[in-house]
């Protein structure tokens, strides 16, 4: 109702162990640098539970912030999209949380090394002043 997408783990599939970005819907608007600032909507599951750890939708508005102020490979999955995409990032513990995964996403119970799961729409991105 509110374009807030619905994330299914896969039952009896193991985690993937390095990052994976696909499209969902294909973006026509500019390609997003590092240093912009980009204006998403998205939604974070664990691997481990398939919980929602955060998400804008729920929260009730898009957020903005520069494309290079997240962990690694949201930032990695983001950049050089065009905006306007609806993409799904599978994020390893390695460009995400590491060791810290536990007690940063504890209310999705996540566990330690886990792997985080999102469905990102790319809304706009406004060049860095400069």
């Amino acid at each position: 109702e509110d374009g807030s997408p619905t994330i299914t783990i896969p039952e009896g599939k193991d985690a993937p162990t390095e990052l994976q970005v696909a499209t969902l819907i294909e973006g026509e608007g500019a390609e997003v640098p590092e240093t912009d600032t980009v204006r998403l909507h998205y939604t974070g599951v664990v691997w481990s539970s398939g919980k929602v750890f955060d998400s804008s939708w729920e929260n009730g508005s898009p957020i903005e912030l520069a494309a290079n102020q997240f962990v690694p490979g949201f930032t990695k999955a983001i950049v050089g999209q065009k905006a306007g995409p609806q993409i799904i990032a599978i994020i390893p513990a390695s460009e995400g949380y590491g060791d810290e995964t536990a007690s940063r996403l504890s209310k999705a119970e996540a566990i330690d090394g886990d792997v985080m799961v999102f469905v990102v729409d790319i809304l706009g991105a406004t060049p860095a002043a400069g």
